[in-house]
């Protein structure tokens, strides 16, 4: 079993001492930039914001998060380790998977905004990523400048071991805002494994309903979500529907639908500046929620307790390229939510959940706490899948900056 602290280690010396230079330019190229987003008196203390709470009204962390997060699995013995810090102007971290039995794979990468110190020159973001195991080492680098006035340019590069998931992009996009409607519109070219397509993405929101849609050549993705106004006090329900297909290029993919709900929304996952990031996908570069295209990825997807408060339901099915389905069903409730009354139960919540996939079919039932101490975010969580008779731990520490 790797150690939190063998975690650590090991990011570290794969982030500064790797010896492949793919890897190295990686880590430079994050230092680099995570530097550039620094005022230029800032002390090396504005990273180590838990040394001193004073820290936490410095705009260049707050509002940020350290996020760290470890599941369990019995009775294969599996350990999964992730952290990421999570800032205005720095979104970036790590992981280890690691099976017992079998070799580790590790992953880290990041985004930073380079121009954060000087808004009125336009907003700048670079990320890179890379993943690590003992059968690939893939990397990827992207970049988007973006000019006061909406117009922006940028593009990316994806080395992978795998033909399918090695790309090349350039796209040009306009954001714009009128009152309280905001459209983005993108036009892009992306190469993969040598085919070239064009493609684009368009999104049209407002505080209440966001859409969103577009393709790139081997995938089309559109979303639908909704949140309920900030005059809804006592049940404030957020929702959406994502869909992907990757099935549409030269080479075939899954075909997955995501539902999510809550009853109790508070921000985070179900905000539009975090949907909209998974709406326009790795190319879209949406610095409130970046993703790149390679997984595992350190920018993890929230468990079904962390989408909200009162009642959570999530629900997905993947339709696997040999057309055989991988679906997941969970349904959770924060009971003493419900009550008028408030105590220090509130935060438990119990839930249960249905997966199927080509190999398992099971039910289970899971409980735990999510709640919120000082400024830590704590969560504990257990789940028994009763068909392998497997039990699922989950503990989960955000520090709030």
């Amino acid at each position: 079993m790797t150690s939190v602290l063998e975690v650590c280690l090991r990011l570290v010396e794969r982030w500064i001492f790797h010896r492949t230079t793919p890897a190295r330019l990686v880590a430079v190229a994050l230092g680099l930039t995570l530097g550039a987003t620094c005022p230029s008196n800032a002390e090396d203390a504005h990273l180590l914001p838990y040394l001193d709470p004073g820290l936490n009204r410095d705009p260049f962390l707050t509002p940020g998060k350290l996020d760290f997060i470890y599941h369990y699995l019995s009775p294969t013995h599996e350990n999964q380790y992730n952290a990421l810090l999570w800032t205005p102007v720095f979104k970036g971290g790590g992981g280890i998977l690691s099976p017992e039995g079998k070799p580790d794979t590790t992953y880290f990468g990041g985004f930073a905004r380079v121009l954060a110190t000087r808004p009125d020159l336009g907003d700048w973001i670079i990320g890179a990523h890379a993943v690590e195991s003992s059968s690939r080492t893939d990397h990827e680098f992207q970049s988007e400048y973006r000019l006061p006035i909406g117009l922006g340019f940028g593009g990316g590069i994806v080395a992978s071991s795998d033909p399918a998931s090695s790309v090349q992009f350039g796209k040009l996009g306009l954001r714009q805002t009128n009152g309280s409607l905001t459209y983005i519109v993108e036009t892009q070219a992306q190469s993969t494994s040598g085919h070239l397509a064009p493609g684009g993405y368009v999104a049209l929101y407002n505080p209440v309903l966001l859409t969103a849609a577009g393709t790139d050549g081997e995938q089309w993705r559109a979303m639908a979500g909704v949140v309920a106004p900030e005059s809804w006090h006592v049940l404030r329900p957020a929702a959406e529907a994502f869909y992907t297909d990757n099935s549409i290029g030269h080479f075939d993919g899954t075909r997955s639908l995501l539902l999510n709900l809550t009853l109790g929304y508070h921000g985070g996952y179900l905000s539009h500046p975090v949907r909209l990031g998974r709406a326009m996908g790795p190319q879209g570069l949406e610095f409130g929620n970046p993703l790149g295209f390679l997984r595992p990825t350190w920018n993890r997807r929230p468990e079904v307790w962390e989408m909200g408060g009162r009642f959570d339901l999530r629900a997905e099915r993947i339709e696997l390229p040999n057309r055989q389905l991988q679906e997941r069903y969970d349904a959770l409730i924060f009971p003493l939510q419900w009550y008028p009354t408030h105590s220090i139960l509130d935060d438990l919540f119990i839930g249960s959940g249905y997966q199927s996939n080509p190999t398992l079919r099971t039910s289970s039932v899971y409980g735990g706490v999510h709640t919120t101490i000082s400024f830590f975010r704590l969560s504990v969580a257990v789940e028994h899948q009763f068909e392998n008779d497997a039990f699922l731990f989950t503990v989960g520490v955000i520090t709030i900056l």
